[in-house]
């Protein structure tokens, strides 16, 4: 049997990182070094917001054997290290060690500011689950991640729509390989089917991402 998150305490921490931590002025700096002007550049509270929307319809109705309080937990705290690290991008020349190193400094700053406010029950939550999240630990894990991808397309897709920005640009940074690797092979059923669709919307060609996932 899966072990239930405490609503109680969940709330609780998401009241004290939104107080202490807010995610409201860090942008989306994928966005902004692709043209974007910073004055329409998502933050990293509205990805964040939007990707825990895209998780409420999606979850319960494609991925109806996941437990979709924790895949909104792990999404809710998925970039919580960005208030103090910034947003970092592939393309900002860290690597992914660096990076990694860089957000778990962060993390550990932040449960310090929460075991110095006595928030201890929620500092011991928060690091169980970004640790989940970032180690891909669960089923539900590997769905957040893939929701935060599915994410980013559905803003690109509001950018690319709203014809202010060359689409080429916008789909400089949705054209990553990896991502795409990630949505489309960790995942077989309605979620791929799912992503191919937004990957059309995009006027990405979905016959090169079928590729890859065959190895190609």
């Amino acid at each position: 049997m899966k072990e239930q998150i405490d609503s109680t305490t969940l709330i609780s921490l998401e009241n004290y990182l939104a107080a202490n931590f807010p995610l409201e002025k860090v942008l989306r700096t994928g966005w902004i070094l692709m043209g974007i002007p910073e004055k329409d550049v998502q933050t990293v509270k509205q990805h964040t917001d939007a990707a825990r929307a895209i998780a409420k319809v999606l979850v319960p109705s494609l991925l109806p054997n996941l437990d979709y309080q924790k895949t909104d937990s792990l999404i809710c705290v998925h970039d919580i290290a960005e208030v103090i690290t910034t947003d970092i991008t592939p393309y900002d020349g860290v690597s992914p060690q660096e990076k990694r190193s860089l957000e778990s400094l962060a993390i550990e700053q932040i449960i310090y500011s929460m075991r110095s406010d006595r928030f201890e029950t929620q500092a011991n939550l928060l690091l169980k689950l970004w640790k989940e999240y970032e180690e891909r630990l669960s089923a539900e894990a590997i769905a957040a991640k893939q929701l935060d991808i599915l994410e980013m397309w559905h803003q690109g897709l509001i950018y690319a729509k709203s014809g202010k920005y060359p689409q080429n640009t916008i789909h400089v940074l949705l054209n990553d390989k990896e991502r795409m690797k990630f949505v489309l092979n960790e995942n077989n059923g309605a979620l791929k089917d799912y992503a191919l669709a937004l990957l059309s919307k995009l006027h990405i060609s979905s016959r090169s991402h079928l590729n890859l996932t065959q190895g190609a």
